[in-house]
């Protein structure tokens, strides 16, 4: 079951509950970090980055977002952006 949505991972406990152990569930956002570390890897010309750099990008700002997204992500987070597509 790929999770597709940014809010579903975070769910994912309860999602695990409902559809059981049997089914694998794939987090979107983690296999692409996982395709981009690689390509990373492979262009020597990219620059090492010892700390990550954190930015968030969202199409709309709801109210709270940031006190619920430092919530979840055990944190603080840097001002989010708004964009639009």
């Amino acid at each position: 079951l790929i999770l597709g949505c940014t809010h579903y991972p975070l769910l994912g406990p309860v999602i695990r509950k409902v559809v059981g152990e049997k089914l694998v569930l794939c987090d979107a956002s983690e296999a692409v970090a996982e395709d981009i570390r690689a390509l990373a890897s492979e262009r020597s010309s990219w620059p090492a980055v010892s700390e990550p750099v954190r930015r968030y990008y969202l199409t709309d700002l709801p109210k709270g977002f940031r006190t619920v997204a430092e919530r979840f992500l055990e944190g603080p987070i840097s001002e989010p952006i708004e964009v639009d597509l």
